[in-house]
């Protein structure tokens, strides 16, 4: 399979990102993307963007975005924004005709899975990162009939519609009632809303300290690499946009708050850059103390 993107992974430790826009029409869509480091005093987030996936049919239509958070440093972001899209291609190959069919739910979740688990597992065998290190990972990948997201901790997407409605992800947090069991039959325990006391995630590629639970398997551990996959049908007539963000910017926006704001940036300018910048700037203005990175899709 021949990648058709260049250059696509962005590596900006310790740096702003000024927003651009990609306008690719060709693909139905046009994007922006923009970072801020923000009041950390280091920038831990990594981003990927990649529109048409091949130079063949189906997967030259098809694009990919994503956004990985890092913590306890920033290796496990950096070389999971590198490599993800190598783990989910040769899944993506094999279920392109169903995905653009609507065909199998669970062959499509399957696929997503395993390369976030073969990820993880990558992550590991390279050491690539220490144990303590780790990251979220919120991905989409776009085709003419389908919008796929897998999402791993607490970074974000949302998919707003034009009659006002919107879908977003789930947020894997230790206190929700099915991450808790999760936690507790594996031994850990939630302490002040955290793992073991430490991390405020329940989900995660990296974290291996949190992994090593003897006999369990990868999806069972007190962290679990295992992402939730939301498939949605395209509706050309109704697909407004698509968010994705690091939690930085959902600290300070509500999902409703958030999509009601840009489709009133949008209505004023057209300029995406211009929108991600102003995302970004009222995201600090409102006091939000981590990185922030954030792509805006908008569909033709």
């Amino acid at each position: 399979m021949v990648s058709v993107a260049q250059n696509p992974t962005y590596d900006m430790p310790g740096k702003d990102e000024k927003p651009r826009e990609i306008n690719a029409t060709k693909f139905g869509l046009r994007y922006a993307v923009g970072a801020r480091q923000g009041r950390r005093p280091h920038m831990e987030d990594y981003h990927f963007e990649q529109v048409g996936l091949s130079n063949d049919p189906p997967l030259n239509e098809w694009s990919f975005f994503s956004i990985h958070d890092g913590h306890g440093g920033s290796d496990a972001a950096r070389f999971t924004a590198r490599h993800m899209l190598d783990e989910l291609l040769p899944g993506l190959d094999q279920i392109a005709l169903h995905v653009d069919r609507m065909g199998s739910e669970k062959e499509i979740e399957s696929v997503y899975k395993s390369a976030c688990l073969k990820m993880d597992k990558r992550l590991r065998q390279d050491n690539a990162t220490d144990n303590s290190s780790g990251c979220t990972t919120i991905c989409a990948t776009t085709t003419p009939n389908s919008i796929i997201i897998a999402n791993l901790g607490d970074s974000r997407a949302l998919l707003s519609y034009r009659n006002g409605k919107y879908i977003a992800t789930k947020d894997h947090k230790p206190t929700s009632p099915t991450e808790r069991k999760r936690i507790k039959e594996a031994g850990s325990a939630v302490i002040n809303g955290r793992v073991a006391a430490n991390l405020a995630l329940s989900r995660a590629l990296g974290d291996f300290e949190f992994k090593d639970v003897p006999g369990l398997p990868p999806t069972k551990q007190p962290v679990s690499a295992e992402p939730d996959v939301y498939i949605l049908e395209r509706n050309p007539g109704n697909d407004e946009f698509l968010i994705l963000a690091s939690d930085g910017i959902f600290d300070v926006f509500e999902n409703d708050e958030l999509q009601q704001y840009i489709r009133k940036l949008l209505k004023s300018s057209r300029n995406l850059e211009d929108v991600v910048n102003e995302v970004l700037e009222e995201t600090f203005l409102r006091g939000s103390l981590d990185n922030m990175t954030f792509i805006l899709i908008v569909f033709n």
